[in-house]
């Protein structure tokens, strides 16, 4: 599902409706030990919507339909006329960073993860970056929060969300932020803050 369309893995989809499940504080038959909705879950859910290989796949070749869909979206935020305002782009990127310094670029380092975010008007906000493990160094912060204990992809997530949001408040609303549907872009939490 992931390399054809929408940046979701099945697993992802099964994890976000237990959360949804879990935050809408009602009954639900979701596995609590696993904290994910089972296979024949995902299997009782895309039947109905007809949800294949070959759909999917045929989505892949309607990509043009985004680019409607995104008018569609400037038009009911109102922001059609001036959008460069109101655009953000916000995607990650691994970036390699030579621990000992008798290695040279070629040798692997550690990798870390970079999350940048733009406006279509050229407004950018300092880089999120994020080090695998402990190690911190002064020098590439800046503007940044920090963040010393390890935490899973959605509470990083939802850090990076609350510093775009400060970094964010002298921009026009509404804001339309374009990232991927990495599972830890949809929670509750992360539902709950654009509202």
């Amino acid at each position: 599902m992931q390399e054809l369309w929408s940046g979701l893995t099945v697993n992802h989809v099964r994890v976000i409706a237990f959360e949804v499940a879990e935050a809408s504080g009602g009954e639900h038959l979701l596995n609590t030990e696993k904290k994910c909705a089972s296979k024949k879950g995902w299997t009782n859910f895309k039947q109905p919507y007809g949800l294949t290989l070959e759909s999917l796949k045929t989505c892949q070749h309607r990509s043009h339909d985004y680019f409607y869909k995104l008018t569609d979206t400037m038009v009911k935020l109102n922001i059609q006329h001036k959008p460069e305002d109101h655009v953000w782009n916000v995607d990650e990127t691994g970036i390699m960073h030579v621990v000992d310094p008798g290695k040279n670029y070629g040798e692997r380092g550690e990798t870390m993860t970079l999350v940048g975010s733009i406006c279509a008007n050229g407004t950018w906000i300092p880089p999120f970056i994020i080090f695998n493990g402990a190690r911190w160094n002064a020098g590439f912060k800046y503007s940044s929060p920090s963040v010393t204990e390890r935490l899973d992809n959605k509470e990083l997530f939802i850090i990076w969300f609350k510093f775009f949001l400060a970094c964010t408040t002298g921009s026009p609303r509404p804001i339309l932020v374009l990232m991927d549907a990495h599972g830890s872009h949809i929670t509750p939490d992360v539902i709950e803050l654009v509202r």
